[in-house]
Order: structure tokens, then C-alpha cells, then sequence
């Protein structure tokens, strides 16, 4: 279970800490926190309060979004099928609230279409007070697809059977108490777009769509898992781009530490080794680790689970977290 801190407000909307990729903008000329990411999140305590209110601002789409909703570790999915949404609280004790956007549809036009998450306010009743929390430990990136994203680990339906809370990038940071800093993209490669309009990643490190700049951060570790999209390029393709993507990743985050997570089916392996090991970056191999998957690709919740605990156990051995 992670422990929690009291932090400052680190946005536009007092008293609450956005944690991940999350931008300030405006929309439809009102002020909103932005994000095109699964696994980003909104961390608060509130006191002496009856309930709190989460104002959205939604995209007109077929199937809408999903949020987790934490209220003291009780979890619960919501579909954004309305602007507002209002969760009644017991006031006679303090809350701990954690709200993850946690699906979408792989139709979203996050990039050019303003379908990503809108967060327009959020509001405790008549003598309420929220205070903005964080983890205790220290922040760190996951650069991925829809498996570091968290699609599919549910179930089969699009959006509400997502789970980039309980995927394996999320269970790791539960782990360690970090700041779970999402950069995934469904379908997305280093040579492959992603969908929603999403471009490859040499790209989407450095915007959160196509014309907003992503904010600079400085997370104590980066881990890489990409290439599982990559497989119709062949190795003498694939090999060059790999290389000069990292390149980029070591240069972008020049102070953390980096990792490189094998695809879990192995795509480019050797690339992806021969590469790490060229630019001597950490390689965490996965062979034979045995994950649980929905449809032979998208680690179920079981395999989220084994993945989070093999890389738990890799840390640990080596003594990092």
C-alpha cells in the first residue's frame, strides 16, 4: 500500500496534486488540467466534507472515458457519461482520494481531436478542506504502448475494461511509493503509430498531442518497454531507429537512470540488446516469465501482477528502487 505525503498544488486547480503527464491549457475559453494519458492521476485528502465533485469537460465520443475512483481503498470504476459527477463521502473522518484515468478507446483522436482528459474543477461541499498529496518516494517515467498504458487488463470491452491502475507500471510504483509518470500510446513503436492519431515515439516523448509541448521533468528512473508493435520491420530497420531513439532518451533525461524492458514476446530482442548494451543502459530480460495475457499480447490482471513482481525482484537483486 503506498504511503502518502503532503505536498503543494502543482496546477491550475487548488488544493489537489496531478501527478503525470498532465498540461495546463484552456478549452472552450475555460481553464482546464489536460491529458492525453492513461495511468495519469489526481491525488487529495479532504476533510469535513459530505462529498466532492469532479467537473469534467467531455468529448463528444461513442464510448466514454473511464476513471478509478480511490476513496480510502475502495476502488471504483466510473464512466464519464456526464460533465459532473458527484461521490458522497462520510465527513466524520478525514478521505484519501485517488482518481486514475484509466481507459479510453483506441477511436479517441487524442492527438488532434481534443479527446484526451478534461479536468475542469474540483469541489468539496460547504466547509470542506482538501489538502494535495503525493507518494513518499521519488518520480519515475514508463515509456511504452498499450501494455505500459494499461489497455486490456480487465477484460475484453474497450475503455472500462482497461486498467492502467492496476497494470504493472502501477503496481511497481505501489511498490516502491513512486510517482508513476505514464508516456504510453496504444498500438505505438518506435517505427509505429499509435491510434487516436498518436505518432511514434520518437515523437510522443515530446508532445502530449500534436502541438502541445510535453512539460519537462526530471524522474529518477526511466523504464523503456517498446518493440512489440515494431514486428513487421525487419531487424536492419528497426535496429538503426532503436538506437537513435535512445539516444534521445538518454540525452532528454540525461540524470536518470534508464532501463530497457524486453517486449515481452520477445519482438527485436536482439536489436534491443545489442543496442542497451552499446549505450550500456540497463536490460531487464523477460524470457520465460510466463504471463497471463487476454488475447495472447495484453497482460491480464494476473500477468500485470507477475510482471510488477519480476521487476520488483530485479530491483531488488540489484539493489536499485
Amino acid at each position: 500500500m503506498t504511503d502518502y505525503v503532503n505536498t503543494l498544488s502543482n496546477n491550475s486547480i487548488a488544493n489537489v496534486y496531478f501527478m503525470g503527464r498532465w498540461v495546463q491549457r484552456r478549452f472552450q475559453d475555460t481553464p482546464i488540467m489536460y491529458t492525453t494519458n492513461l495511468g495519469a492521476e489526481i491525488l487529495f485528502q479532504i476533510e469535513d466534507s459530505t462529498y466532492f465533485e469532479l467537473q469534467t469537460i467531455l468529448p463528444d465520443l461513442e464510448t466514454p472515458q473511464t476513471l478509478s475512483i480511490d476513496i480510502d481503498h475502495q476502488l471504483q470504476l466510473v464512466s464519464l457519461d456526464k460533465a459532473t459527477i458527484r461521490f458522497e463521502l462520510n465527513h466524520s473522518h478525514s478521505h484519501l482520494i485517488r482518481i486514475v484515468f484509466t481507459g479510453n478507446t483506441d477511436a479517441d483522436d487524442v492527438w488532434q481531436g481534443n479527446q484526451g482528459l478534461a479536468i475542469k474543477s474540483i469541489r468539496a461541499s460547504k466547509n470542506g478542506v482538501l489538502h494535495p498529496i503525493k507518494p513518499s518516494g521519488p518520480l519515475v517515467a514508463f515509456i511504452g504502448d498499450s501494455i505500459t498504458a494499461g489497455c486490456w487488463v480487465r477484460g475484453s470491452h474497450p475503455s472500462i475494461d482497461y486498467g492502467a491502475d492496476i497494470n504493472y507500471a502501477a503496481l511497481l510504483s505501489q511498490m516502491f511509493n513512486w510517482e508513476d509518470y505514464r508516456i504510453a500510446y496504444s498500438a505505438a513503436g518506435i517505427l509505429c503509430y499509435g491510434t487516436g492519431g498518436v505518432p511514434a515515439a520518437p515523437r510522443f516523448i515530446n508532445y502530449v498531442d500534436f502541438n502541445i509541448t510535453a512539460p519537462a521533468v526530471n524522474p529518477s528512473m526511466v523504464f523503456i518497454n517498446l518493440g512489440t508493435n515494431d514486428k513487421k520491420f525487419e531487424e536492419s530497420l528497426f535496429q538503426p531507429f532503436f538506437m537513435q531513439f535512445m539516444r534521445e532518451v538518454q540525452s532528454k533525461f540525461s540524470s536518470s537512470k534508464l532501463f530497457v524492458i524486453v517486449p515481452f514476446d520477445q519482438t527485436h530482442v536482439e536489436s534491443i540488446t545489442s543496442v542497451s548494451e552499446t549505450l550500456n543502459i540497463s536490460i531487464i530480460p523477460t524470457k520465460d516469465w510466463n504471463i497471463e495475457t487476454i488475447d495472447g499480447v495484453h497482460p491480464d490482471v494476473n500477468g500485470s501482477i507477475t510482471i510488477a513482481q519480476k521487476l520488483s525482484d530485479f530491483l531488488v537483486h540489484h539493489q536499485i528502487s
